[in-house]
């Protein structure tokens, strides 16, 4: 569904990737996981169009899209969340989903699309008409996700879901993204929470210092001590 090839980033004089290749299969959940500033949130800045690689190829349901603007490629199924800042905190939480639809197919379907994310985000259906400055940061993050599908992208990249929520919170969004998966969405995700990650994941790719350095199963990651030790400071993992 997703294939990246040989893609390069550069920020200034300072190389952020170098030769990445990957690829995402329909239906998959595939981790990216790797040490801090190796690059991981470049790559999906990249991939969904807010950064311009410096070569390369991103070629997405076979149709190269490197060059295409942010715009056309949520019109062509793939979404992306990244933070909370990019929330507009002073419009209500139904307004920050329905930005989601402006360049979406389903914009003229307002109403069946905002009642297809309440079913899978109750608490943001309690929480509609509140304005976003008024949540919790587990609440922002709900709705940083709701926003992202409520086009219904069939690829979706997810940034650190998980990232500043307590523990509790953060179990909650990862069963939300288990049941996106159920209902057929492709996602790629960045997380830090490697266990957790590794236990929704079907493939996982690990990145430093700008490069694909290693691809795998979960299973066969988590059984590979020095591995995990060397990239994640991580004896054991469970």
């Amino acid at each position: 569904m997703l294939e990246v090839k040989d893609l390069a980033v550069k920020r200034g004089s300072l190389q952020v990737l170098r030769d990445v290749s990957l690829k995402v299969n329909e239906g998959e959940v595939v981790a990216l996981l790797g040490p801090n500033c190796a690059g991981k949130t470049t790559l999906l800045e990249t991939i969904v169009g807010i950064i311009e690689p410096s070569y390369g190829k991103i070629v997405f349901k076979g149709e190269d899209i490197t060059h295409l603007p942010p715009s056309k490629r949520i019109v062509k199924g793939l979404s992306g969340v990244f933070s909370r800042e990019y929330l507009f905190p002073e419009m209500t939480v139904e307004e920050n989903i329905e930005l989601g639809l402006y360049a979406s197919p389903l914009k003229n379907k307002r109403k069946e699309a905002i009642e297809w994310v309440y079913t899978h985000f109750p608490r943001l259906r309690e929480l509609s008409k509140r304005y976003v400055n008024k949540l919790s940061g587990g609440e922002q993050q709900m709705v940083s996700i709701a926003r992202a599908i409520v086009g219904r992208p069939s690829f979706l990249m997810l940034d650190e879901p998980t990232s500043g929520l307590a523990p509790k919170i953060a179990s909650a969004i990862f069963n939300i993204i288990i049941d996106l998966k159920k209902v057929g969405t492709t996602i790629l995700i960045v997380e830090q929470y490697v266990a957790q990650a590794l236990q929704i994941s079907d493939r996982v790719y690990i990145l430093s210092a700008g490069r694909i350095v290693a691809e795998s199963e979960p299973k066969v990651l988590l059984s590979d001590k020095n591995l995990l030790k060397y990239y994640f400071g991580l004896g054991k993992v469970s």
